[in-house]
């Protein structure tokens, strides 16, 4: 465990705090169930968990701690196979460690074109936000970089618009009618 800023790593004053950290783990053969939790007590823990395709920490953004995954953990995990507020945690996780600097910028774009076939109103409004906030970051990039990441997140977004249309249906979730 490792204290979070949001200013980054380096504004992290010496802190030697630990925390005990209940954390929940879902894998590839229980996606939407914990397999197991484990009491995190020590700076650094050494756990077994079940062997499977992919593994998620935090299932069911339970706790209040940002995980930090690396890069071929992350790509592997199947988004589309999580419940919602996985969904949410582990996209907002990734942003937030990108805009704080401790990973970089284009691991969110990667882990977001597993978002693709997001329709869930609470996950596409905080994609929507985090991609606001790189916009505004990238308002003095040259234009053609700006023009390709519009272009990036219109196909991002073409599904939504394609499953949901310009006009409402009764067929509408409370969801689908937010977005």
């Amino acid at each position: 465990q490792k204290r979070f800023s949001t200013n980054g790593p380096e504004h992290i004053k010496s802190d030697n705090s630990l925390w005990k950290i209940p954390i929940q783990i879902c894998n590839s053969d229980s996606p939407q169930k914990c397999v197991q939790t484990v009491l995190l007590e020590e700076a650094s823990q050494t756990v077994t968990i079940p062997e499977a395709a992919w593994t998620k920490i935090n299932c069911g953004a339970v706790g209040f701690y940002r995980v930090k995954y690396n890069k071929t953990d992350l790509a592997n995990i199947d988004v589309e196979k999580l419940m919602v507020r996985d969904r949410l945690q582990l996209q907002s996780d990734c942003f937030a460690l990108c805009k704080a600097g401790y990973n970089p910028i284009t691991d969110y774009f990667e882990l977001l074109n597993s978002y693709k076939n997001e329709s869930d109103f609470s996950v596409m409004t905080n994609v929507l936000s985090n991609l606001g906030d790189i916009s505004l970051m990238a308002r003095n990039l040259p234009e053609s970089v700006q023009n390709n990441m519009k272009g990036w997140k219109c196909q991002l977004l073409s599904n939504l618009k394609n499953k949901l249309g310009w006009d409402g249906k009764d067929s509408d979730t409370h969801s689908d009618k937010l977005m």
